[in-house]
């Protein structure tokens, strides 16, 4: 009796928890009657047809987002509805879950949508022109897309994740692009007309300035005239005296200048010294010695421009007078304008009366008119710089300089 009464009961809660999994199932279910209208009313949601498990936060919605099935289902979603070119943005959407643009909202009863993503048998469907008619609003996640075409509004229920399309609107973007263009003609229409009135009123006083430019054209031109005929001839004047000066200035530079030279400077060589036991002690090494220098040419006119000055002379050793040395050199220096100064370079031979320490030199030099006689005939402050070829490995123990006067008759 007892196994008997325990089956029963059984039994009863079993029927009992079929029915009440039956009930849920009703409950969950998106379906509805359709009104006249042509919107669907839906009641309830969940169920068989949701597009996937109820979504308690964003991070939630990542999660599903992440899903590759889910992905696939959403591009057939969009495919359907006509709208792929979105479903790439929505996809990016629900994966990031950022709150400033999911924004948590409650659907309210009688709230109309295009349509709805749901479930066929595992399959995606789309469900078009649905109304809430459920006995409360329902929460959901609202987010919008702008293509600059159409303004799209969304809603994500979390209860069942089923994607709604709420509304299609205008593009905010357009609707942007659309003001500034027109703000943007507006404001070229007005530039227009002021540009118009300011052509007019430009043209107006250009007819008067004409009219006065007129008559100051007239006596201008015949001014001119008058200027013209004496610039005429005082052009004559001036080509005449340059021809003169070109003719004198050529006699001048066709001939042979003299000229001498006095200097004071120093040298530095590498010298065997006089004492035999500090020559044997330490060897050669630089020394140092001041100079006094005496050098005589000939400036001679290779161009216009260049002249080439062949020179020799002595450089007096103050150190060691048996140091002293004999030099022979060729200049060539760059002229200035009415021979006021040069600078050039040249190469020549010093100390060539001494075997042991004759040595081919390349110099650089400069000169500066301090002052000039009538007959063209000049004094210059002159520089030179000496470097022996020889000892180019040792420039520091080998050079030469000095400063001084020279005197070109001419």
């Amino acid at each position: 009796m007892r196994f008997s009464r325990l089956r029963s009961g059984l039994a009863i809660v079993l029927a009992g928890l079929f029915v009440a999994a039956a009930g849920v199932e009703a409950r969950a279910d998106q379906g509805g009657s359709q009104a006249g209208d042509g919107y669907r009313t839906a009641t309830r949601l969940g169920g068989a047809r949701r597009f996937y498990r109820p979504l308690r936060d964003l991070a939630a919605v990542q999660r599903m987002a992440a899903q590759p099935v889910f992905q696939k289902d959403l591009v057939s979603v969009f495919d359907q509805a006509g709208l792929p070119a979105l479903a790439g943005e929505v996809q990016g959407i629900l994966a990031a879950g950022d709150p400033a643009v999911m924004k948590d909202t409650n659907i309210d009863v009688g709230t109309t949508m295009e349509w709805m993503a749901a479930k066929n048998r595992g399959k995606p469907e789309l469900i078009r022109m649905v109304r809430w008619g459920g006995r409360k609003p329902f929460p959901a996640w609202e987010f919008f897309i702008d293509d600059g075409t159409r303004g799209y509004t969304f809603a994500l229920p979390k209860e069942c994740s089923n994607l709604m399309l709420l509304r299609t609107g205008p593009s905010p973007k357009a609707q942007a692009e659309e003001a500034r263009r027109a703000e943007e003609a507006r404001r070229a229409e007005a530039a227009r007309k002021a540009e118009e009135a300011r052509k007019a009123e430009e043209a107006r006083k250009a007819e008067e300035a004409r009219k006065a430019a007129e008559a100051a054209r007239l006596a201008e031109e015949a001014r001119r005239a008058e200027e013209a005929r004496k610039a005429e001839e005082a052009r004559q004047a001036e080509e005449a005296r340059l021809a003169e000066e070109a003719r004198l200035l050529a006699l001048r530079m066709d001939k042979v200048d003299p000229f001498i030279e006095g200097a004071f400077g120093k040298e530095r060589r590498v010298r065997e010294f006089d004492d035999p036991a500090v020559a044997a002690l330490l060897g050669p090494s630089g020394q140092c010695a001041p100079l006094l220098g005496f050098k005589a040419g000939a400036d001679i006119r290779l161009s216009p421009e260049w002249r080439m000055a062949p020179g020799a002379g002595v450089a007096i050793n103050f150190e060691e007078s048996g140091n002293s040395s004999l030099f022979a050199e060729v200049e060539f220096n760059r002229w200035f304008t009415e021979k006021k100064g040069f600078i050039g370079t040249g190469i020549g031979v010093w100390d060539f009366t001494h075997s042991d320490t004759v040595a081919p030199v390349w110099l650089l030099q400069f000169g500066q008119q301090v002052f000039r006689a009538q007959n063209d005939s000049g004094l210059y402050f002159v520089g030179t710089g000496r470097l022996f070829l020889n000892e180019l490995d040792d420039v520091r123990n080998n050079y030469q300089f000095w400063g001084g006067l020279r005197y070109i008759f001419r």
